[in-house]
């Protein structure tokens, strides 16, 4: 990992003020769920009764880790320039913040909060003095990094599989463990080898003239990689320029190829991921990426409809395609995780979607992009650039309804992406234990 700084005289005072804020709002409140995290802002309010500490809504526990291991590089790469008050004031936020990482309180849920949770505790545990804690925060480390490794080494791929905005949150503390750990440590002994395989697996599933990943997305915070910022474009703007990134790695032995071009061709990928608290067995994740369309998929059975965040941001299936459009429009047709069994396959030019243990009042649902120059969609014949053909058993007839910022017959634009939502009910012959299933062919 190699940074340039450029930070003296008024440029590190003003850097100095911001650590010393960072770490006076820190929560210092025991009983509070927030206890060790930070203010998401400077007036933020302390908790309270009319002010509750509510997880991803007036806190997040990620970034206890997160502004840890920014406490981390600030001590590690600037000793020089820190004060002895400033280097105590935020190695005492870092045993602070390691006490509350580990209370019962807390919990492990995914790979992000895991790497960035034993990283801080593996270093805490070589640099802080800890001893009168009560708490091995080695030891503690140690395991949650063994649980991430060893779910990796198992499914070769993170859970958050193609989430684009979770990147950083993984490549950030496996760079850090690389770097201030040493091979003594497990994390710091794996770590350059899982960066290298995560972003392998990520070329894999990236098409470089649709400036997309394919599906299936575990985090998508938009449906269009090309509107919105995020930290996976980021990354190949660093790699190979802004031209070849979507708008707006470490790596192993030259991926880079697969993120300037399509030089590829036409090729199916083939994954496996599961996630120990939300899936009943390991999900299959499939693909096939051809010049101008993708098509993504996974089989999930999981405890609760949206996998293991929400049916907002989970896209467990989709095409892709380009428009024809001058400004180079990606379309998309999403299918919706309003299930908690879906079996849905990418295979060339077909989406097969089925549903295992459907009820009566089950539905396919896809939601089909809003297109650029705001025609309406009444039917399949106005995908644009796409010729689509659906079979399969289910209700014959279909619903369609638009999804907007000002709302809609379809409900509400989702992340600020609108789209046509388009439904198929169950057949009308539908009985309990029939698996009804759905076909989309697309050229």
């Amino acid at each position: 990992m190699r940074v340039t700084y450029i930070l003296t005289g008024m440029a590190f005072a003003f850097s100095a003020t911001i650590l010393y804020n960072i770490v006076a709002g820190q929560i210092t409140d025991p009983s509070s769920e927030a206890y060790g995290d930070y203010q998401i802002y400077t007036e933020q309010p302390k908790f309270c009764d009319g002010y509750p500490a509510v997880a991803y809504e007036t806190f997040y526990p990620i970034s206890r880790a997160i502004m840890g291991s920014a406490l981390i590089a600030a001590l590690e790469e600037f000793p020089h320039l820190l004060s002895p008050h400033l280097t105590d004031t935020l190695q005492s936020s870092l045993e602070l913040n390691l006490k509350s990482n580990f209370t019962p309180t807390q919990s492990f849920y995914d790979t992000a909060y895991g790497l960035s949770t034993s990283f801080v505790a593996l270093w805490g545990g070589k640099n802080l003095n800890l001893s009168d804690s009560g708490i091995n925060v080695t030891a503690q480390g140690n395991e949650l990094a063994r649980q991430v490794i060893d779910n990796y080494d198992q499914y070769r791929t993170i859970p958050e599989f193609n989430s684009v905005a979770w990147l950083t949150f993984t490549f950030w503390p496996l760079a850090m463990a690389s770097k201030y750990l040493g091979d003594d440590l497990e994390l710091g002994r794996r770590a350059p080898d899982l960066i290298g395989s995560i972003w392998t697996d990520l070329a894999k599933w990236y098409h470089a003239d649709l400036n997309n990943l394919a599906a299936p997305i575990s985090r998508g915070f938009g449906y269009d990689l090309t509107k919105y910022m995020h930290s996976f474009g980021l990354l190949v703007w660093d790699l190979v320029g802004h031209e070849h990134s979507p708008y707006y790695l470490l790596h192993p032995t030259n991926p880079i190829p697969r993120v300037t071009d399509f030089t590829n061709g036409e090729h199916s990928v083939n994954g496996t991921a599961f996630i120990p608290t939300i899936d009943y067995e390991p999900q299959n994740l499939t693909a096939w990426l051809s010049d101008n369309i993708t098509i993504g998929a996974v089989s999930l059975n999981e405890v609760s409809a949206g996998g293991p965040y929400s049916e907002s941001i989970y896209i467990p299936g989709a095409i892709q395609w380009h428009t024809g459009d001058v400004n180079n429009e990606v379309g998309y047709i999403n299918v919706y995780p309003n299930e908690t069994s879906m079996h849905i396959v990418a295979s060339p030019h077909l989406l097969n979607v089925s549903l295992p243990n459907a009820t009566f009042t089950s539905s396919f649902q896809f939601q089909v992009v809003a297109f650029a120059d705001g025609h309406d969609f009444d039917d399949w014949n106005d995908a644009t650039g796409l010729s689509v053909k659906v079979t399969g058993r289910a209700a014959s007839n279909f619903s369609v309804g638009f999804a907007g910022s000002l709302g809609g017959t379809g409900g509400s634009a989702i992340q600020e992406f609108e789209f046509w939502n388009v439904t198929y009910a169950m057949a009308s012959d539908f009985k309990v234990g029939d698996v009804p299933w759905m076909v989309l062919e697309v050229y």
